[in-house]
C-alpha cells in the first residue's frame, strides 16, 4: 500500500506537467493531456492507514480546460454510488458522474469532482479498499497520447491479531501447551467482547481476558491448546473472531466474521533422546610436515540418562591429508589400499564405524590417522573433521561434529652422514685423511648444515677443508643450505701421535641443521683406523724401561747366591 505523501507527490507531478502546456496545439502535432487540461488534487489522504470510527475522508479534485476538449472515462474501477467510496460531480460539470462515459468541456470551463470515504462502513481486522479515476482526452490535436489516473487506496484497522497461525505438537491422548493470542483494538472507538469460536474440536479454547469489551487501544489475551489424536494425526483449524462496534455513520453496528486464527496440530511419540558429544584433540608429536603420520584423539561422550544404540563415528579429513586409519572398533571390514588399518573403511578418504552402544553416561576413546602427502608445502594448516550420530534424537547436535586443526607445516630436510678413513692401518706419524660425505633425503632443502667431528685422543688435526674450522680436538664445518637430493663431502686431515701405537682409534661426526630433521638415527657416523707398532722394530716404550730394571735384579739376586755361608765356632 502506498503512502499518502508519494501518491500526492505523483499527482502534484501530473498537475505541474500539465500547467506547463496551456498554448493549443495544431491539428498537426501530437497531443498530450497536459495540452488539453490540469488537474489539481486536494485532501489526498487515502493512502494513510485509516481505524474504523474516523472521520469521512474527502478527495476533490479539479479539471481546467485549457481548450476545447471532449474528456472519456478509461473505464477504471470506480465503485458505485452506494458503495463506500462515492464519486460525486460539481461546479461546471453537472451530469459528469460515475456513470457519464464521456464530457465536452469549452476552454476555460472548470470541473470539480469529489470522492468521499467512510471508514465506519468497514470493520473487519484488516480491510483494503481501491479506487480511483482515469481519463483519456480528444480536441484540436487530436487524441491524447497519455492519460490521467487519480487511484485512492484505504487500509482499514480495527483488530489486530498476533500470532495470526499456531502449531501443536502432543503425543496421543495428551493435551498440548498453552498457546496465546493477543488482540489490540486498533479502531478509533470500542469493540464489542470479542466472541471466539473454534471450528475445530481438537482444539481446546479459553476466551481469557476476552469477554471484556475492548476499550480503543486496548488488548486481551486467549489460550488455545491442541489436544492430540491418535498416532501420527494432524489436523487444521481456525479460531473464528466475531465483535461488533459503533461507527460515526448513524449509529451503524458492524459484525466481523472475517477475523480468524489458523490453526495446525500434529500428533506423534515422544522418542528418547540422547545426547551425544565428540572432542578431537591432535597428537603432539612435534613438527609436522611433508610425510607426516599425524594421529587424533578422539573421546565419545554419552552425556545423557539414555543408552545410545548404533552410534555411528565418522572421520573424514580434509584435503590435502590422506585417511590412514581408525582404532575405533565396529568398523566395516573391506579390503583396505596399502597403509590402511584392516576394519576401516575407506571411500575418498574417510572412515565409517559403527561403534555400537554407548551406554548413559559414559565414553569411548580411540584414535584416527592420516598422512601428509610428501608435496605439501611448509605453511600449511591441515584439519581434520569428525561427527558421531546415534540411533536415537539427539538432544543437542551443535557438539556432535568436531574440527581439529594442526599448527602450520615446516620444512622437512633428512640429512644422513658416512665416514670412513682413506687407510685402514697406519703408523705412529703418518697421516690419516678422513671422508664426510652428507646427504639430503628431502623433501626440502636443509638450511644452516653443521658437521661436527670430535677427534679421539692420538689424533692431531692437521689439514682441514674451505668452509671448515678446527678448535682443538673438534672440527666444524658449516653450509648455509643443502638442497634436496643434493651431498657435499669434506675432507679432513689428521696425523697419528706415537702414544696410540698398537690401538684402534675410532673417530664419530655428527650432522645437524635448522630444518626439521624427521629420522635422526642417520645423523651420526663413525669410522676406526688402526695403529700400528713402530716399523724401526725396537721394542715398546715399556721394555725399554722394564729390561733395565730387570737385569740389574738379576745381577743382584746371582751375587746374594754366591756368598759363603759363615762357619759356627763351637
Amino acid at each position: 500500500m502506498m503512502s499518502s505523501r508519494r501518491w500526492s507527490a505523483i499527482l502534484a507531478a501530473i498537475a505541474v506537467g500539465a500547467a506547463a502546456a496551456v498554448v493549443p496545439v495544431s491539428s498537426a502535432s501530437a497531443a498530450t493531456m497536459a495540452d488539453y487540461v490540469v488537474v489539481s488534487v486536494t485532501g489526498l489522504n487515502f493512502g494513510d492507514d485509516v481505524a474504523f470510527g474516523d472521520p469521512n475522508i474527502t478527495m476533490t479534485y479539479t479539471i481546467t480546460a485549457l481548450q476545447d476538449v471532449t474528456l472519456s472515462t478509461s473505464g477504471w474501477y470506480t465503485p458505485a454510488p452506494d458503495a463506500a467510496l462515492s464519486e460525486t460531480s460539481g461546479g461546471a460539470c453537472p451530469g459528469m458522474s460515475v456513470f457519464s462515459t464521456s464530457r465536452f468541456l469549452a476552454a476555460g470551463a472548470v470541473c470539480t469532482m469529489s470522492v468521499v470515504f467512510n471508514p465506519s462502513v468497514y470493520l473487519a481486522p484488516l480491510t483494503s479498499v481501491q479506487g480511483g479515476r482515469g481519463w483519456t482526452a480528444s480536441g484540436a490535436g487530436g487524441v491524447a497520447t497519455d492519460q490521467v489516473y487519480l487511484p485512492y487506496t484505504a487500509l482499514v484497522h480495527s483488530l489486530d491479531i498476533e500470532p495470526r497461525s499456531l502449531s501443536f505438537t502432543a503425543p496421543p491422548a495428551t493435551l498440548s501447551p498453552a498457546q496465546t493470542v493477543t488482540f489490540t483494538n486498533t479502531a478509533a472507538v470500542p469493540l464489542s467482547p470479542l466472541a471466539l469460536t473454534s471450528v475445530e474440536p481438537a482444539f481446546l479454547l479459553d476466551p481469557g481476558t476476552c469477554t471484556a469489551a475492548l476499550p480503543v487501544g486496548g488488548s486481551c489475551v486467549a489460550s488455545i491448546q491442541y489436544q492430540g489424536g491418535a498416532l501420527f494425526d494432524s489436523v487444521e483449524g481456525r479460531v473464528k473472531v466475531d465483535y461488533t462496534a459503533t461507527g460515526n455513520a448513524g449509529q451503524r453496528e458492524f459484525t466481523d466474521f472475517i477475523g480468524y486464527v489458523r490453526l495446525s496440530g500434529w500428533t506423534y511419540v515422544t522418542p528418547p533422546l540422547t545426547n551425544i558429544a565428540i572432542t578431537k584433540v591432535l597428537v603432539d608429536r612435534g613438527p609436522i610436515g611433508a610425510g607426516s603420520r599425524l594421529e587424533w584423539a578422539i573421546t565419545v561422550t554419552n552425556l545423557s540418562t539414555v543408552d545410545a544404540t548404533n552410534v555411528y563415528f565418522y572421520d573424514f579429513p580434509e584435503d590435502p591429508l590422506i585417511h590412514d586409519g581408525t582404532t575405533a572398533p565396529g568398523c566395516e571390514s573391506e579390503p583396505q589400499p596399502v597403509g590402511v588399518q584392516s576394519g576401516v573403511t575407506v571411500r575418498s578418504g574417510w572412515a565409517s564405524c559403527n561403534l555400537g552402544t554407548i551406554p548413559a553416561g559414559t565414553s569411548l576413546q580411540f584414535s584416527s590417522f592420516a598422512l601428509v602427502p610428501d608435496d605439501v608445502p611448509p605453511g600449511t594448516v591441515l584439519t581434520n573433521n569428525a561427527s558421531v550420530y546415534p540411533a536415537e534424537q539427539d538432544s543437542d547436535y551443535s557438539d556432535n561434529f568436531t574440527s581439529a586443526s594442526t599448527p602450520p607445516t615446516v620444512a622437512f630436510a633428512d640429512l644422513s652422514i658416512a665416514k670412513r678413513a682413506l687407510t685402514a692401518a697406519v703408523a705412529p706419524g703418518d697421516p690419516v685423511t678422513w671422508i664426510l660425505q652428507v646427504a639430503n633425503h628431502g623433501p626440502d632443502d636443509a638450511t644452516a648444515a653443521v658437521v661436527t667431528d670430535t677427534l679421539p685422543a692420538g689424533l692431531t688435526v692437521t689439514d682441514v677443508p674451505a668452509g671448515c674450522a678446527a678448535a682443538g680436538a673438534i672440527v666444524t664445518c658449516t653450509s648455509a643450505s643443502v638442497a634436496a637430493g643434493a651431498f657435499i663431502e669434506f675432507e679432513i686431515g689428521t696425523s697419528v701421535d706415537a702414544r696410540a701405537a698398537g690401538a684402534e682409534v675410532a673417530n664419530a661426526a655428527s650432522i645437524s641443521a635448522e630444518t626439521h630433521d624427521p629420522d635422526l638415527t642417520n645423523n651420526d657416523a663413525s669410522a676406526s683406523v688402526s695403529i700400528q707398532l713402530a716399523s724401526s722394530g725396537m721394542a715398546p716404550l715399556w721394555w725399554a724401561v722394564l729390561g733395565p730394571v730387570l737385569l740389574v735384579a738379576g745381577v743382584v739376586l746371582l751375587a746374594v747366591r754366591r756368598r759363603p755361608e759363615a762357619r759356627r765356632i763351637d
